[in-house]
């Protein structure tokens, strides 16, 4: 599979682990992490392989909560 590794931030666990399973489902790779860059709360990324705008709307069609427009990894 083919394409840049973007990470979004996601509201909780909860919703990163629901955005990963819904991604997948769409063929795309999708890995939960700890978002460091956070100073208090819960902070968690979706780390995904693929377009960022795909992955996105289907995040938002499914009901994930994100709390941020994503970046791209470098």
């Amino acid at each position: 599979m083919t394409g840049k590794l973007y990470e979004i931030p996601i509201k909780s666990i909860t919703y990163a682990i629901k955005g990963q399973k819904l991604l997948e489902r769409y063929g795309m790779v999708a890995y939960v992490g700890r978002d460091r860059t956070v100073k208090s709360g819960c902070g968690y990324k979706l780390t995904v392989k693929g377009d960022l705008d795909t992955a996105k709307e289907i995040l938002r069609s499914g009901g994930i909560i994100m709390t941020g427009e994503g970046r791209a990894v470098e």
